[in-house]
């Protein structure tokens, strides 16, 4: 952060923070966890964190598609302007969601969960 900030100011403390907060947390602490706490191959966690990268980035580029093609955003009042963002949120919420569904088995317990959880509470 130091020496990003000499040479770029500002932006350059924040982008040296945010790469070493990345690089500690993302990485370190898992293999550290995984080889001493757990004793066990950080591998599985590994596979199991691009997984959710992969789907997160395929979930970005479909709905960056699907909003371009089918949302116009209109700006021209505060109504309109919230009625196209509710369409854009709920364009996110269905792509992400039915991803994570299909890729992450921790994902489809918990949406099995909900679900249970909200007809227990209707009955």
């Amino acid at each position: 952060s130091i020496v990003l900030a000499y040479y770029f100011g500002i932006p350059g403390v924040l982008f040296g923070t945010f790469f070493s907060v990345s690089l500690i947390g993302l990485g370190w602490k898992p293999y550290f966890l995984y080889k001493y706490g757990f004793k066990r191959s950080v591998l599985p966690y590994w596979i199991g964190f691009f997984k959710i990268l992969m789907s997160f980035a395929i979930a970005c580029i479909l709905c960056n598609y699907l909003i371009s093609s089918f949302i116009i955003i209109n700006k021209e009042s505060w109504i309109s302007l919230l009625i196209s963002l509710f369409q854009v949120g709920v364009i996110i919420l269905v792509v992400y969601s039915s991803i994570m569904y299909l890729i992450n088995l921790g994902y489809r317990f918990l949406t099995m969960r909900l679900f249970n959880m909200i007809k227990n509470t209707l009955k």
